[in-house]
């Protein structure tokens, strides 16, 4: 039998299951995807959410920061939202200058309807900026190299 890994980010978890392995309900899971903390997959028929394991890992960050560290829904979005994407995708002086996600603070580059950079034509779900992200504890490394 081959042995195959698990893609970390492959969405296989339907929304009933992921709120099972998180300990939430259905609607709070709604609500981060509605706020912009995540960003969910949809299944075949675009009605279904799936999650990932990266997408479990980050909803467990999110969590630990509500209930243990007291953070409120907008004080989340804003530490994501320094995250400084532009270096990691190499975006150009250009770029940024039209991107609302290096002008502004309060919401994760993932959030916004990117348009005029190089984000427009990228699925976000897939990108760098997104994935490597899924922890806390990496954002404040990530800080602390710049």
């Amino acid at each position: 039998m081959e042995n195959k890994s698990l893609n970390k980010n492959e969405p296989i978890y339907p929304i009933g299951v992921a709120s099972k392995l998180l300990g939430i309900s259905v609607h709070t899971l709604r609500m981060y995807e509605k706020e912009g903390l995540i960003i969910t997959a949809r299944g075949t028929n675009q009605k279904n959410r799936l999650y990932s394991i990266a997408d479990i890992e980050r909803m467990e960050c999110i969590r630990d920061a509500i209930t243990k560290k007291k953070y409120s829904i907008p004080s989340i979005k804003t530490m994501l939202s320094l995250i400084p994407c532009w270096k990691i995708i190499n975006c150009s002086e250009e770029e940024r200058m039209n991107c609302p996600a290096y002008n502004s603070i309060g919401t994760p580059c993932w959030a916004y309807d990117h348009k005029d950079n190089i984000c427009a034509i990228k699925n976000c779900r897939d990108c760098k900026v997104y994935n490597d992200f899924t922890n806390c504890d990496d954002i404040k490394k990530l800080l602390k190299e710049i």
